[in-house]
Order: structure tokens, then sequence, then C-alpha cells
């Protein structure tokens, strides 16, 4: 990740001649931990959660139409989660949560516009991304029941625990893979300062390093963006 940031940072050098736009962001995020090439499923529903992101960027010319835009994000991922075991003794639990996971995402899309009037563009684009685990938290419930009405049913537990990113083959707490890495496409809409962005990105390695799943992290969103010109 420290390459790719200073490979950045060249880059906003290389452009320091032109007219680079920097923009903040920020805007909703739809996230979810699909099972992508087979694997253990053994989470029973897995749902998107809602999330957010929020951060800078920078528009740098490469040519007629053409743009490089990193950019650094504090990005949302997450899923929910509904998952039915049978314990010994033939009683049933069922859980459900949702998971909340925080990372700093650097970006790097290449765009492409499309000018429609004086003011108003058409925005293609599309690109990789870095990120590294900051924090995050599994929050739900554990609700016991049993078959037959013989046994009342234990109380509901509450699930509040941190999420940790590591390597470590047998964590004590729920982990997540401290990086990830992926792509994104994009399309969207400016007028003048302001940029509308749908955007989809797929993670491509494990994100959860429990041992038979192969959940990777994905994202729907939406950016708002105000943009103002700077002549470095």
């Amino acid at each position: 990740m420290k390459g790719l940031i200073f490979c950045t940072l060249s880059l906003l050098s290389i452009g320091c001649a032109a007219q680079i736009r920097f923009k903040v962001l920020a805007g909703y995020n739809d996230a979810s931990l699909p099972e992508i090439g087979g694997g253990y499923d053994g989470w029973d529903q897995n749902s998107s959660a809602n999330s957010f992101h929020a951060g800078v960027a920078a528009e740098i010319p490469l040519g007629k139409n053409w743009f490089l835009e990193p950019a650094l994000l504090y990005f949302g991922n997450g899923a929910h989660i509904v998952n039915n075991n049978v314990n010994p003794g033939g009683g049933r639990s069922t859980e459900e949560f949702t998971l909340r996971l925080y990372y700093l995402r650097l970006p790097v899309n290449l765009l492409y516009k499309i000018k429609l009037g004086r003011s108003f563009h058409v925005i293609a684009g599309a690109g990789l991304y870095v990120s590294r685990g900051l924090w995050g938290t599994q929050k739900g419930y554990d609700s016991p029941t049993y078959n037959g009405n013989a046994f009342r049913p234990p109380p509901v537990q509450v699930i509040d625990n941190n999420i940790k990113f590591t390597n470590d083959i047998y964590p004590s707490n729920l982990s997540f893979n401290p990086y990830d890495f992926g792509y994104s496409f994009l399309a969207g809409l400016e007028w003048k300062h302001l940029q509308l962005i749908p955007a989809i990105s797929n993670g491509l390695i494990k994100a959860y390093t429990g041992s038979g799943y192969n959940l990777k992290n994905s994202a729907f969103s939406i950016s708002l963006a105000y943009k103002f010109g700077v002549r470095l």
C-alpha cells in the first residue's frame, strides 16, 4: 500500500503544470460479503448492509477527455447475516447480526468525460483499489430455541463484538484480512462543480480469514462530490 501511495503522489507531481481539480465527496454504500467461487456456505442468509464513505480525490488531466483520479476514502463494507445452528441435545439457535467493516481505501480510476453541454458532462470510468482495515463491529443477537415445548428457551444473547483485522490462522475474535484489493466501475453525471457518481466495487482477495469460507467485499455506492480547481 505504501508503494501505491508513493505512485499516486508521483502522479500528482507530474500533473502540477496543469490545472488539477480536487474534490471532496461522500455517499451511501450498499455493502455485502458474497460467497464467491464455492466454499462452505455456513451462513444461511447473507444480505447487504447499509454503510457510507467519505474522502477526497483529484482529477489529473491526461489528454482530451481523459483523467486520472486517485482518491483517499474512509469506506464502509460489511453484511447482514442470519445463521441457523443445530446444537447438541436437539436444541437450535438463530444468530442474526450485522458486520460493519471500515477501511482506509486508496482507489485509482481512469475517467472519460463526454461533454453534452456548456456545463454538463457524462462520466464513465474504471480502476483498482487497495484498502487497509481500520476497525469493525459485529452486533446482533443469538436466540436459542428447543424442539417441542418441554423446555423453556434460554434468554436471547446479545452479540456485541469487535472485529479484528489479522492474518492469524487461529484468532481469538472474529477476524478479517487486514488488506483488501479489488476493482471498480463507475458512471455518472457532472454539472458545473457537482458530480453524482454511482459505482460498483468488488474485492479480488478473501476478506474473511475463517477456514472454509470464501467471502469477498462488494459494494454498490453513490457519491456526491464537489469540485474546485487549483492551479499548482
